[in-house]
């Protein structure tokens, strides 16, 4: 909770707890990076995420899963996120 709620603070996050989707359980969210990672290097310019972005996605396609990733969202990019998408109604 105190996570969830900093990440907020921080504006790493836009939801506190426990409306994120890492909040839930199961979790319907993860946030992944490769290792190592470059963080100085991702500030300027993403190199090492959208590469590895770029590989998830093509692995997810081959196996059928479907996922959204924070780096594809319009208005609050949260790169290391992916997250299941929300079942259509």
């Amino acid at each position: 909770m105190e996570e969830q709620n900093e990440a907020v603070r921080t504006g790493a996050s836009k939801l506190n707890f426990p409306m994120s989707r890492h909040n839930q359980s199961p979790s319907e969210a993860v946030d992944v990076v490769p290792n190592p990672i470059d963080w100085e290097k991702w500030k300027t310019n993403q190199i090492d995420l959208l590469a590895f972005a770029e590989v998830v996605k093509t692995e997810a396609k081959k196996l059928n899963i479907e996922l959204e990733w924070g780096g594809d969202w319009k208005t609050f990019k949260d790169y290391p996120h992916w997250q299941r998408p929300k079942a259509k109604v």
